[in-house]
């Protein structure tokens, strides 16, 4: 196989992976750890308040919210008893199905996720490329594409 066309055959299962995901983003429903840490990473980076599930690591949080920052939220935590007692599992709940259109948000949010797969399919192209030709690298492109 050449070079050529193996590269745009990887061309080809990049494209396919960013529909299939695209598709899986804007038409699956929200997942059961997506409002928690949704709302999480949105809390710290308007507020700069890690009281909601302080053990986790914020830098997915922020990414995965980060989107959010350009869209119209509702973000208004101060009266609730979620909030004051850190319980980020209710308040995403409320943060998503009451205040906001969770569907929106998360299909949003999900983007950032799906720059995430594409990079790493990318990464695993070139890497498997180097190690086991064009062949190997459409072989692994494939199984992480699908």
């Amino acid at each position: 196989m050449s070079g050529r066309s193996a590269f745009w055959i990887g061309v080809v299962l990049v494209a396919a992976a960013a529909a299939l995901a695209g598709i899986a983003a804007t038409g699956d429903s929200v997942t059961v750890d997506e409002p928690s840490h949704l709302v999480a990473g949105y809390s710290s980076l308007v507020s700069g308040d890690f009281r909601l599930s302080p053990d986790h690591p914020p830098l997915a949080r922020w990414l995965l919210a980060l989107p959010l920052l350009s869209q119209p939220v509702v973000w208004k935590p101060e009266g609730t008893l979620a909030w004051r007692s850190g319980d980020f599992l209710s308040l995403g709940r409320i943060f998503l199905e009451e205040w906001n259109d969770g569907q929106r948000l998360t299909s949003v949010s999900r983007i950032v996720a799906i720059g995430f797969l594409l990079l790493l399919l990318i990464t695993v192209g070139v890497l498997a490329r180097k190690l086991h030709g064009p062949g190997g690298a459409l072989l692994t492109m494939a199984v992480v594409a699908f």
